[in-house]
């Protein structure tokens, strides 16, 4: 009995290495599926869980391009040139191979007339996205702090509002670092309202209950235009607040407002660092019906 564990413990850590690692995989592109019992079961190397992979569709990758996604650089996305691929083979599920990764494809072009595509997907950690740089001898594009300087402020557009009366607000990012900078307004306007912002209110100067956001957060994207801000240039840019909140009552709200924004390089498309510019100030509602006072009659 003792023997017959043994071989049957053997035979389940067999079993399951042939099933998680990807190792013993020879570098290429493969077939892919996210469910079902066809192919073998192989650990993410973008996230945690696992997908199957069938056959090799094409055992060439070249052209390797490795750019971080986040400051802490925890995460990557890579592409290659795969294949070439038999006609129509791009157009299923697919993942890469790469020195013992599992890389979901979650995004590819079109085949082109030499067989070939462009492949792309994520890498988690650090240390992965160094392997693969590594291994195809290029330079990952990591990220560091660039070393801006942002003022920001903001301010309503009035000193005073009507209980319901839609607010404005103006925020104001002035670059106080010693280089310019270069950043993307828009993206994601195109919809209810202009998502690069957030917003939260709390009533009786901040010390109140928060307002609820009635608003519709629904994104599709919008058309972006390049920023670029010299030492000591400042960005203005107006948000209407009632896309986020009704100022119904009479009092004096604590707003903070954040903008999201992408410091890029010189060219406008290499994400250099992600930030958000943050202001806060107050909204004042003044209930004029209520305060108003009649002027006396005049004494005959």
């Amino acid at each position: 009995m003792p023997a017959m564990r043994s071989i049957t413990c053997w035979l389940i850590l067999l079993l399951a290495g042939w099933c998680r690692a990807a190792d013993a995989l020879p570098d290429g592109l493969y077939a892919m599926a996210w469910e079902g019992n066809e192919g073998r079961l192989t650990d993410r190397a973008d996230a945690e869980g696992q997908v199957r992979l069938g056959k090799q569709l094409a055992p060439r990758l070249s052209e390797a391009a490795i750019q971080s996604l986040r400051n802490d650089n925890s995460l990557s996305r890579v592409t290659f040139v795969a294949g070439p691929i038999v006609e129509n083979a791009e157009r299923q599920q697919m993942a890469l191979v790469v020195a013992g990764l599992c890389i979901p494809v979650g995004s590819n072009g079109d085949r082109q007339p030499d067989g070939t595509v462009r492949v792309g997907g994520q890498v988690a950690g650090e240390e992965a996205a160094k392997k693969i740089a590594e291994k195809f001898g290029v330079k990952p594009k990591m990220r560091a702090h660039p070393g801006h300087r942002l003022l920001v402020s903001a301010k309503t557009e009035k000193p005073t509002y009507a209980p319901r009366e839609p607010v404005t607000l103006i925020m104001t990012i002035k670059n106080v670092g010693t280089d310019p900078i270069h950043f993307r307004d828009g993206g994601s306007q195109r919809g209810p309202r202009n998502n690069q912002f957030g917003f939260t209110a709390f009533r009786m100067h901040g010390f109140g209950k928060p307002l609820s956001d009635t608003g519709d957060p629904r994104n599709f994207g919008g058309l972006m235009a390049p920023v670029k801000l010299a030492p000591g240039e400042t960005f203005t840019k107006s948000v209407s607040l009632a896309d986020w909140f009704t100022f119904d009552a009479a009092d004096t709200y604590a707003v903070t407002a954040l903008y999201r924004i992408q410091l890029d390089g010189l060219g406008f498309d290499e994400p250099l660092w992600d930030d958000v510019a943050v202001a806060s100030c107050d909204v004042r509602v003044v209930d004029r019906a209520s305060t108003a006072t009649t002027k006396p009659a005049a004494t005959p």
